[in-house]
């Protein structure tokens, strides 16, 4: 028997806009209070964004115990948050424990990590939070933790909607709008100034050469098409990237014996965010705003940060260098190919192009070497 839909987006928000910011920042701190309940030890997953140091600045004062939050950087500075983790610890004096994220990390945890799964996942962040929940398990006595999960989807943070939004003014013929959007991302050096077209190939079919190298017909979802930027981010809560995500998570934190929460995707909090008018949350090239106005005690250089990297590991790298001889061993005769999914031919030509400096997406190489090692797995067939 099915179950029956416990919850749905309401309408707009009974508030007036002046009032917002205050209420948002009373809805977040309440959903942060609630899930703070335990009868065991609970931390944080800080990765130096701002969603998860919002996070912290709310739990450290609210947290009965001592509050502990863990964190993963990377020893290339190119990568890491560690500054920005640094200087969200020292200002609020919370505790931090940090996992140094090397190239053997991953070698010695995709296996493991891909049979806790039972299925391909994405990219390698996934080995770094597998590997951060190890550390947490193994070092500490945190059996809780909380995430930032669902920040990006609820309140606009990730690029692609900055994108979306300016094409939804321009088919709603506001120019002007969208002109000084763009002109104000790239003045604040916000949006604008960190697109890629390798990234943005995966939002448009007809740059997009990985369905090239697929050998069975499918019928490819369009990830780049909604009717309004209101609709796509109801997707990407309800289909997409938070399901998915969430999911990853769950996997992960079970395989260690850990429980994940999530203050941002509270209903009360995803049904606000959703329903407030997209100047809230993505405001003179700035996204995320009115998370930043909600919660001045941030230190500054977080507060209005500039660039975007969430959970990251130096993967474009990795797969370039470190893992280049793996790869191109792997596909002059892949499991893939001997099951007729994928031409080796065609990928190991589309891995030259990314490591000769093409506008690929990383993400497509990751996800089919990912691929690859699972269907070695499941199939019994030894992983070299």
């Amino acid at each position: 028997m099915w179950g029956k839909l416990y919850w749905d987006y309401t309408s707009a928000p009974n508030c007036r806009p002046s009032e917002t910011p205050d209420y948002f920042r009373e809805l977040l701190i309440d959903s942060v209070r609630i899930r703070l309940r335990s009868d065991v030890r609970v931390g944080l997953l800080l990765s130096g964004g701002l969603d998860s140091s919002t996070l912290a600045i709310i739990a450290r004062p609210l947290a009965e115990h001592n509050f502990e939050t863990f964190s993963v950087v990377a020893e290339k500075q190119r990568y890491t948050e560690d500054k920005f983790i640094t200087a969200l610890t020292s200002a609020a004096g919370i505790s931090n424990r940090k996992l140094v994220l090397r190239p053997f990390h991953i070698f010695e945890t995709l296996e493991e990590a891909i049979y806790h799964h039972d299925e391909p996942f994405g990219h390698f962040s996934i080995i770094a939070h597998y590997k951060l929940l190890q550390l947490v398990k193994q070092q500490s006595d945190v059996v809780v933790l909380l995430s930032g999960q669902g920040g990006d989807e609820t309140l606009l943070g990730y690029l692609k909607f900055f994108i979306f939004y300016i094409h939804d003014l321009v088919r709603q013929r506001k120019y002007a709008s969208a002109a000084q959007q763009l002109l104000l991302s790239i003045l604040q050096r916000t949006c604008v100034r960190q697109f890629t077209i390798g990234e943005a190939r995966r939002y448009l079919p007809f740059l997009n050469r990985y369905h090239d190298l697929i050998n069975r017909r499918h019928s490819f979802v369009s990830i780049g098409e909604s009717r309004t930027l209101s609709e796509r981010q109801k997707l990407d809560i309800d289909k997409y990237s938070v399901p998915a995500l969430a999911h990853y998570e769950d996997r992960t934190s079970m395989a260690n014996s850990l429980e994940l929460r999530y203050p941002y995707l509270d209903h009360r909090v995803v049904d606000f965010a959703v329903n407030l008018p997209t100047e809230s949350k993505i405001h003179n090239g700035w996204t995320k705003y009115i998370l930043r106005q909600s919660f001045p005690e941030l230190p500054r250089q977080i507060r209005w940060r500039r660039d975007k990297q969430g959970f990251t590991t130096p993967e474009a790298h990795w797969l370039k260098h470190e893992f280049s001889g793996t790869i191109s061993d792997m596909f002059r005769k892949s499991r893939l190919g001997e099951l007729g999914i994928l031409d080796d031919r065609k990928f190991l030509q589309y891995y030259d192009d990314f490591r000769g400096g093409r506008a690929i997406a990383h993400s497509d190489v990751c996800r089919t070497l990912i691929a690859e090692m699972w269907a070695r797995k499941s199939l019994n067939s030894p992983i070299h």
